[in-house]
């Protein structure tokens, strides 16, 4: 078994809701959930996470015009399949049209003109209304029974995730000692994990995080993702996407560095080390959603 720690239990499973966007549970959701369908290596070159995704790709400059393929035969863990209405749903509520979902940011969504169906139903083809630098970004799934109503959105996930699919599922959640259990998941259908099982555990004093980690109780604190717990080494990280200075309450605010020439400080983007990661979890909240990018290594 793999122990790590967190500094914070989280208020809301569900990524896309303003309390669910917080890095504590966005590491213990990345080892169940498709959190990133894309990723990027150290040289900042994005392309599509093999995971989930086939292509994600610009089909047209003028009007930017994006199309994300997914990979066949995936499901979520009620035995939906992940396919475009999985893409649509997200774009759909994430462009802040409907304000009774308390969604953690609407930047870029709300620069979409329409969603379409491709060619197939595992083709999205998004529209933008005007040039958006980060729209490799915006892709992501969300599964039908968290889109169906506010009510679902906003306070279905509050115990735990209702659907999942990943390399690992829920094995136990005990909100009490704060602590989540991760098991292999037999339905996943990439490389089977080499971690039987991985436990994270909320202590939310630092030096009993350093101290914990001195005596053995857990291992090291970082980033958790197919890539990582299927074997892959997790040296240096890149994180970008929609946080667009999500610590700034804190003071402990990351330099943009996108793969892309030009873009302004404050553009949603933050690359960091395995390092500046710790620094991260310092600040318990993220208020916009940020997908990451990750980094492909053996």
């Amino acid at each position: 078994m793999l122990r790590l720690a967190n500094n914070a239990f989280p208020a809301n499973w569900n990524p896309f809701h303003s309390d669910g966007n917080e890095a504590n549970t966005s590491d213990i959701l990345r080892t169940i959930f498709p959190l990133e369908v894309w990723w990027s290596n150290a040289a900042g070159e994005v392309s599509a996470n093999p995971h989930y995704t086939k292509r994600i790709e610009l089909t047209s400059e003028d009007p930017q015009v994006m199309e994300i393929e997914l990979n066949e035969g995936m499901t979520w863990s009620d035995g939906t399949p992940i396919d475009y209405k999985s893409i649509e749903n997200v774009f759909k509520i994430m462009d802040g049209s409907q304000e009774e979902y308390a969604i953690a940011s609407s930047e870029g969504y709300n620069k979409v003109e329409k969603i379409e169906q491709g060619d197939s139903d595992l083709i999205a083809v998004i529209t933008f209304k005007e040039k958006y630098a980060d729209w490799i970004g915006l892709a992501a799934v969300m599964p039908d029974s968290l889109a169906e109503s506010a009510e679902a959105f906003n306070t279905g996930w509050l115990e735990g995730p209702q659907v999942t699919a990943g390399p690992f599922k829920i094995g136990k959640i005990d909100s009490g000692n704060k602590t989540v259990l991760v098991e292999p998941d037999e339905n996943w259908w990439g490389d089977t994990p080499f971690l039987s099982q991985v436990l994270f555990t909320t202590i939310e004093d630092p030096a009993a995080t350093a101290t914990s980690f001195q005596n053995g109780l857990t291992g090291r604190h970082r980033d958790h993702g197919p890539r990582d717990l299927l074997g892959g080494r997790a040296d240096d990280r890149q994180r970008c996407g929609l946080c667009v200075r999500s610590r700034a309450r804190t003071g402990a605010t990351s330099p943009s560095t996108a793969p892309r020439a030009g873009r302004s400080p404050t553009r949603p983007c933050a690359r960091r080390s395995s390092v500046r990661s710790t620094a991260r979890r310092s600040s318990s909240r993220s208020t916009p959603r940020c997908p990451t990018r990750r980094t492909p290594s053996r």
